[in-house]
């Protein structure tokens, strides 16, 4: 027999992938072809017209490393390398954490914020990882012809490799300064100057037992944040003020459990409660996931 009459067609090896993948992933199907789109170097449109070609052999051994890969929970956004965010397909690597769906919606308060404000626009996205967020809103200003910049700041050198690869890779060098920091370090020389500040910083438990054997190939640092997940968030809401323009707000992401104790927080803190509004919002499974902090306005 020859090895064209041996091989697997593309439906095939994708039907048994999925179902090996069951074991592990909630979209084996998708993860699935995801990784045979990685080897074919197809988009999902050309790999469905194409389930009954034939894998050769080559094809089918290097599809077979990447399912075993997905099988011991390494995500599927390290091993393709790319992860969809806003619509735009963003670098990733271990290193630097995946950005997630949910994350959108800093995006979209953000724009919604910015479209209420004049002039140009000074923004901070402090945690930039892998520069998702601040690629998508320079993305959206820049389409809008907004005058504005960015400065997109993480701690990890790591992450701000992924990051200038993708400021890079959509030409937003004039819009996006990185740079490496721990939070607000290096805009000590930057108080009162920011319209808009967003972050999506770590926020889960150190103890917390539910999370997913995937997140063990992300770096820990972009994920767990104290006992309650709180750390980093509390910081940031102690320190974010003196960094907002009068008018300003303060974007940022929590866990889906946390909204309680970050009402109880600024609450108890006196100049918070005295001089800022906070409010929530769902994303889009419902969840509490992201707060807005903004000065209260004068009668």
């Amino acid at each position: 027999m020859s090895e064209t009459t041996n091989s697997k067609s593309i439906g095939m090896s994708l039907k048994e992938a999925a179902e090996r993948l069951a074991a592990v992933s909630e979209t084996s199907r998708l993860d699935a072809e995801l990784l045979m789109q990685k080897i074919l170097g197809l988009e999902r449109h050309e790999l469905i017209c194409r389930q009954n070609e034939c894998l050769s052999p080559d094809k089918e051994a290097a599809f077979e490393e990447l399912v075993l890969r997905r099988i011991k929970h390494e995500p599927i956004a390290y091993i393709r390398g790319l992860k969809e965010f806003w619509g735009i397909l963003f670098e990733v690597g271990p290193g630097v954490l995946i950005p997630r769906p949910a994350t959108e919606l800093l995006v979209e308060l953000a724009l919604a914020a910015a479209a209420k404000m004049t002039g140009e626009l000074h923004i901070a996205d402090l945690g930039t990882g892998s520069g998702a967020i601040s690629v998508a809103i320079a993305s959206e200003l820049k389409n809008r012809n907004r005058n504005f910049k960015i400065e997109a700041l993480d701690w990890s050198d790591e992450a701000l490799r992924f990051a200038q690869k993708n400021v890079d890779r959509y030409g937003l060098r004039d819009f996006i300064n990185l740079g490496k920091s721990n939070w607000f370090e290096a805009l000590e020389n930057s108080k009162s100057c920011f319209d808009i500040i967003v972050s999506n910083p770590p926020y889960i438990a150190e103890d917390d037992e539910s999370v997913m054997p995937d997140l063990a190939y992300e770096p820990r640092q972009a994920l767990f944040s104290g006992p309650e997940g709180l750390d980093a968030i509390r910081e940031l809401l102690f320190k974010v003020p003196e960094y907002l323009k009068e008018g300003g707000a303060f974007f940022c992401e929590f866990g889906a459990t946390q909204k309680e104790l970050i009402e109880n927080f600024i609450k108890n803190n006196e100049f918070l409660s005295s001089n800022f509004v906070c409010s929530f919002y769902k994303d889009l499974s419902n969840f509490d996931r992201a707060l807005k902090l903004e000065f209260k306005q004068l009668v």
